[in-house]
């Protein structure tokens, strides 16, 4: 919490987290997000998280940290969703 209510930029340092193993220790929820691709987007789930991460007032911190959270709840971003149950509410099917 420290670093996204005091660091400018908090996406240097969640990215050297990830790159050196310490958030899948600390959050791996959260390490699981890294590489999920976002559809019709180049970059990817976490890549986009700290986008929004640098992109909100270190004066929010709260705010600051849903948009870090805010990929848990994808298919894939590291939440303990069946696949096929995340994906028919998106195309409108009933899952079976």
């Amino acid at each position: 919490m420290k670093l996204l209510a005091q660091d400018a930029r908090p996406s240097g340092g969640l990215a050297l987290y990830q790159a050196s193993g310490v958030l899948g220790v600390l959050y791996p929820e959260l390490a699981a997000v890294a590489g999920t691709p976002r559809p019709e987007a180049a970059e990817d789930l976490w890549i986009h998280s700290l986008l929004l991460v640098d992109a909100l007032p270190a004066q929010r911190p709260l705010l600051r940290l849903a948009a870090l959270l805010h990929g848990l709840g994808v298919p894939g971003g590291g939440a303990a969703m069946d696949r096929d149950e995340g994906s028919a509410g998106r195309s409108g099917e009933q899952p079976s």
